[in-house]
């Protein structure tokens, strides 16, 4: 799953997506348009939080 599918599950805004995980809106944006590649350790980091939050709804 990709950074924007995630954030969309979630149900967040991008804003609301970058507060959450202490990111700037324009790198969350250029990983969403694939500008950039989100680092491995971090995709990781956020991809477990959402296993959890998606577990505990």
């Amino acid at each position: 799953m990709d950074i924007r599918k995630i954030r969309e599950e979630l149900n967040m805004s991008q804003s609301q997506f970058a507060n959450k995980f202490h990111l700037s809106v324009k790198t969350l944006q250029r990983w969403e348009q694939g500008k950039t590649k989100v680092p491995e350790s971090i995709y990781y980091m956020i991809n477990k939080i959402y296993e959890l939050e998606k577990k505990d709804k």
